[in-house]
């Protein structure tokens, strides 16, 4: 009698996409250097993004958090910027959003705040200085 295997190998399959799937939307990240393109990876999918390095990261483009994200510079100092010239974050509705122990600074947004934070978004002790708004508040 022959086995049939490719219900297992389906059902095999099936799963590690799941859990593929999974991890991308919870994966986190740590930026390794003081670049927007570290920051970016890590930030993308969501999850837990923390830092392996000090200093400032100056963006060219606001951020957008499209999945529950926390930012959390401890054991750094880290400073992000948006160069007095782009609003920081944009957090998409039903988002939760947290950012701890960093600095955020010189983001910029026409015609409002540097970052539209929704209901779920949480700031724990964070600085945020020299940031300003045309026709709104901060830069963050």
């Amino acid at each position: 009698m022959k086995v049939r295997s490719l219900p297992v190998r389906g059902c095999l399959i099936t799963f590690l996409l799941i859990l593929s799937a999974i991890s991308r939307t919870h994966a986190g990240g740590v930026v390794t250097s003081t670049n927007e393109s570290s920051l970016n990876t890590a930030l993308s999918g969501g999850g837990t993004v923390t830092f392996a390095v000090s200093g400032t990261i100056t963006i060219t483009s606001n951020k957008v958090i499209s999945a529950n994200t926390v930012i959390d510079g401890s054991g750094q100092t880290v400073t992000i910027s948006g160069g007095n010239s782009v609003r920081i974050f944009q957090v998409n509705p039903g988002v939760n959003f947290t950012v701890k122990n960093l600095t955020i600074a010189n983001g910029k947004n026409l015609g409002g705040n540097g970052s539209n934070g929704t209901d779920g978004s949480g700031f724990t002790q964070p600085t945020a200085g020299g940031s300003g708004g045309y026709g709104g508040g901060g830069g963050f």
